[in-house]
């Protein structure tokens, strides 16, 4: 009886040290913005809020994700040449191990309606 009291609390030791999110895995978001009507100065995401000091900027999501890592909502927020207006977009992204970056491209602006293209490398 003692032995397989032992070997049950060896086995919860050994899956209560292992970690179901790999601690190596970081995953990236990268801003893209090439144009000029819309400026960002704030991606958030859950656990982040991130303040970018240019148009071209890769951010390190280094504290896990403890919503998921499917359908994960990213709120890129900013200010739109036309009239000073406030500008707020929503995406929804997959964060993949194999491709750990999230790219959110901006090449396009429709009045103040920026098209943000998601891509993974």
């Amino acid at each position: 009886m003692m032995k397989k009291i032992y070997l049950l609390f060896f086995i919860t030791l050994i899956f209560s040290c292992s970690s179901s999110d790999d601690e190596s895995s970081k995953y990236y978001i990268e801003l893209n913005n090439s144009t000029s009507r819309v400026s960002f100065n704030q991606i958030t995401l859950p656990g982040y809020v991130f303040s970018p000091t240019n148009q071209q900027q890769t951010f390190t999501l280094d504290k896990g994700m403890s919503g998921g890592l499917n359908d994960v909502r990213v709120t890129l927020s900013g200010k739109c040449t036309v009239g000073n207006s406030n500008v707020s977009r929503d995406v929804f992204v997959n964060f993949l191990e194999d491709q750990p970056t999230i790219v959110l491209s901006i090449s396009r602006v429709v009045t103040c309606s920026p098209e943000i293209v998601v891509s993974y490398k």
